[in-house]
């Protein structure tokens, strides 16, 4: 793996993904000194679903946090109107 270039997301230096299953035969096969190596893929699936979850909950919350935005701004927008009811209809008065 010394000849993979790093990978870089968003400026940052990462990992290539690789997948844990061929890396631990890879491992198993190149090394001579190792005698076994295990995979706890029970653990590797909980993580996908715990971020899984997390993904779905940003989403969510940005979902909100845009209707909530929305609401915002429409409520300015109407108060600001509702404020100068007097001035739109003088100058509706005046021919405007």
């Amino acid at each position: 793996m010394p000849n993979q270039r790093p990978v870089y997301r968003n400026g940052l230096r990462t990992q290539a993904f690789v997948a844990p299953t061929s890396l631990v035969t890879r491992i198993s096969s190149t090394r001579a000194a190792i005698d076994s190596v295990e995979l706890d893929t029970a653990w590797l699936d909980r993580l996908h679903a715990l971020l899984a979850l997390s993904e779905r909950i940003v989403w969510v919350m940005g979902a909100l946090l845009a209707l909530g935005i929305l609401l915002v701004v429409g409520n300015t927008i109407r108060l600001s109107i509702a404020a100068r009811v007097d001035e739109i209809r003088v100058t509706k008065l005046v021919g405007a």
